[in-house]
């Protein structure tokens, strides 16, 4: 089953970007323009992925816990893209602006985004920046979210409110 993704970024090749010269957990930008996200290199490793199979919260489509093995160096976002990111991508592809639901723009990751806008946004990012730029796979974001974390989530083994928002609770 497929996850609803936000829009991470990850260059298309399957080695994305020419980050060999670069070490690991380098941030740049491949222009050096508010509007171009930063982006930070990740180094190869390994990873469980999914739930463990003692965990009873877990839904059917997290299993089954299995090692998954990133081989090549990456460039991803270092943070969610911003609505002032993907405004920007709007305006210029003269899009309508996805609402904010009341929580505001400006450096606030961009909510209601579907999939298709998505890649249209870094389909349009690879033009401006005349870079390859494609979404991250699921195994590649959770990679990279994880951050060489192995507990139930990358904060913890456990979540509250004071970690995320979730369900209406917390922050």
């Amino acid at each position: 089953s497929h996850k609803a993704s936000k829009p991470s970024l990850l260059p298309a090749e399957e080695k994305p970007v020419a980050t060999d010269h670069m070490p690991d957990l380098s941030v740049f930008r491949d222009i050096d323009e508010p509007w171009c996200p930063e982006l930070v290199t990740l180094p190869t490793g390994a990873f469980m992925m999914g739930s463990r199979p003692t965990d009873e919260e877990a839904d059917d489509a997290e299993q089954p816990w299995h090692q998954v093995t990133i081989g090549y160096r990456f460039a991803v976002g270092r943070y969610p893209v911003t609505f002032e990111e993907y405004d920007r991508f709007c305006e210029a592809a003269q899009r309508d602006k996805p609402r904010d639901s009341g929580w505001d723009r400006g450096r606030r990751p961009v909510i209601n985004v579907n999939w298709d806008e998505a890649k249209a946004y870094v389909a349009w990012l690879g033009k401006e920046t005349g870079k390859d730029f494609r979404l991250l796979s699921e195994s590649e974001w959770e990679y990279a979210c994880r951050g060489g974390t192995v507990t139930r989530y990358s904060c913890g083994d456990s979540i509250t409110g004071k970690d995320a928002k979730f369900l209406g609770k917390g922050r």
